[in-house]
């Protein structure tokens, strides 16, 4: 009986070791909050980031990443709930977004503090650059965009209309213009307005009176713009127009029709001048499943590359936070990295025009 017993108790010790012995933990599943307007005027960029995380996460995440989408709605009050949720309900790995300059500079201070990995993939105010040490960003700074502009505005204007929407955005590239401009070389007017304003009548009457040779408008989204050009228009007055970002946006070129033609403006490349072969098949992979962006191409790469340095941060050894500031990553638009700041470097605005209805580059020889 002793030794029945014996082998007993070897046959169930040697049974525990082999069921250890193939017993393998599975790999970890990280959680990536998606914070974008999905809703109002912006959801036309925060439908566009949405999707585009979706599909980078289906081409580089495997099983291992879960996507989980809030409507910031492009408010400062919003994008503070959402990271609250993010940060103790959802307990997120890494977040992408905001996608707007103001609730990404509201909520940063709390990802921050939690320790909380975020890509911000559009928000582009210069002033994010510091917003902390686990803020990153995919997209450059507003700063490079108005710098590209000014170069032009200085060369071929005297007297210059600033039209801004008064939010962290737009008063963003605005502050960063009238620093540029501190020697007073180019007269600036300025009229500033609130979100949601529809009649800019008052606004341009006054640019008119004073003269301008060029005017600048700096909305939050696409509707903005078309809104105050059709107004500039329906003038009958020939100024030159100048813009950043969204002239080249599908949904503004369908907004404003005729009335967009000549507008010169800085904005991100085109991406069939960015990407390779691999990351040109990618997009055409996008397009089908997604259908046509809504407004600036370029966040396909932003999002897609974004989601490719949380994902390689998130699965190397020795800290994510520390991997996103050393590493350089191979992506679909070549060779990329993020310096001390945070910020990318590999990706430059470019000069464009408005001809025939639809984005060119602006010739050099153009006067």
């Amino acid at each position: 009986m002793l030794r029945f017993i014996a082998l007993i108790c070897i046959l169930l010790c040697r049974a525990e070791a082999e069921a250890q012995q193939n017993n393998t933990t599975p790999p970890k599943r990280f959680r990536i909050g998606v914070s974008t307007p999905l809703t109002g005027p912006a959801a036309t960029y925060g439908m566009d980031i949405w999707t585009s995380v979706q599909f980078a996460a289906e081409q580089l995440g495997g099983d291992r990443f879960e996507l989980i989408a809030e409507d910031d709605k492009c408010d400062p009050r919003e994008g503070v709930s959402i990271a609250q949720k993010f940060i103790h309900v959802e307990h997120v790995d890494a977040v992408i977004g905001p996608a707007c300059s103001g609730p990404a500079a509201a909520a940063a201070p709390l990802y921050e503090q939690a320790e909380t990995l975020v890509m911000l993939t559009n928000a582009s105010a210069e002033k994010l650059a510091d917003a902390g040490d686990y803020i990153f960003r995919s997209k450059p700074s507003d700063a490079e965009i108005i710098r590209t502009l000014w170069s032009y505005l200085r060369a071929h204007s005297k007297k210059l209309g600033l039209l801004c929407e008064q939010t962290d955005f737009a008063l963003g590239m605005r502050d960063v213009l009238l620093r540029l401009n501190a020697d007073g070389a180019l007269a600036i007017v300025e009229e500033d307005f609130l979100p949601g304003t529809t009649d800019f009548r008052t606004a341009l009457l006054k640019f008119r009176s004073a003269a301008i040779d060029g005017l600048l408008i700096l909305p939050q989204a696409e509707a903005g713009l078309a809104l105050a050009l059709q107004q500039v228009r329906a003038m009958n007055w020939q100024v030159q127009i100048y813009g950043a970002h969204f002239p080249q946006s599908p949904t503004f070129l369908k907004l404003a029709g005729s009335n967009a033609e000549g507008i010169i403006f800085a904005a991100t490349p085109f991406v069939e001048d960015i990407l390779g072969n691999e990351g040109i098949n990618l997009y055409h992979g996008y397009t089908a499943k997604y259908g046509e962006m809504r407004s600036i191409p370029l966040l396909f790469v932003t999002n897609f590359e974004g989601f490719r340095a949380l994902r390689d941060s998130l699965l190397a050894p020795g800290g994510p936070r520390q991997h996103l500031y050393s590493a350089t990553f191979r992506g679909i638009f070549g060779d990329y990295s993020f310096d001390k700041q945070g910020e990318i470097a590999g990706i430059r605005y470019q000069l464009k025009t408005i001809k025939s209805g639809r984005a060119v580059l602006l010739p050099l020889s153009q006067p």
